[in-house]
């Protein structure tokens, strides 16, 4: 998963995660998972911001 989060841009993420919020077709796991990549993306973004520094 971790894999996937790096090549895949903020932004897009929360856009994902809005679409599948308002889709009431959307099943509660797949949100969860959207929701875990996003978190697993910000985990990446802040460990390399620390690499950085």
């Amino acid at each position: 998963m971790t894999l996937i989060t790096s090549y895949i841009h903020k932004d897009d993420l929360w856009m994902i995660a809005y679409f599948g919020i308002s889709n009431k077709e959307f099943h509660q796991f797949s949100i969860l998972k959207i929701f875990n990549l996003i978190w697993n993306s910000m985990k990446i973004e802040f460990y390399d911001a620390k690499i950085l520094q």
